[in-house]
């Protein structure tokens, strides 16, 4: 088996090849690969840290509910024995209601539109 001379040429000439791209070019593009995936990673951390504080606050809310609940449960209002008569009753309060005369009208109407008139001059 004879070795000519391109043949060691070549391999030469691939070696030198190689170590450029691997050393020159693909060093680069890997270390932007890794900054890339580590700054993915430090996103999904956050994301899974804020999850579970969250998760923890919407439990203390529920506990906290939960204990409002049990206080107002424990301390209902009481009824009040000298008006339970008035509860069970149908006794209904008079109520006044004022009425207006025309004249009442008429007069609370020009007042309205003066005012309006006022406010119309303004702008």
């Amino acid at each position: 088996m004879e070795l000519n001379i391109t043949l060691v040429v070549q391999a030469i000439n691939f070696l030198c090849a190689y170590y450029i791209l691997r050393y020159g070019f693909f060093s680069y593009a890997v270390a932007a690969a890794q900054a890339d995936k580590e700054y993915t990673d430090s996103l999904l951390s956050a994301i899974a840290d804020r999850t579970v504080i969250l998760e923890q606050k919407r439990f203390e809310q529920e506990e906290h509910w939960k204990a409002c609940q049990y206080k107002l449960a424990q301390h209902e209002p009481c009824q009040r024995p000298h008006l339970q008569q008035a509860y069970n009753s149908d006794i209904v309060p008079p109520l006044h209601v004022p009425t207006l005369s025309d004249n009442d009208i008429t007069q609370a109407v020009a007042q309205a539109a003066a005012a309006l008139q006022k406010i119309g001059d303004r702008a």
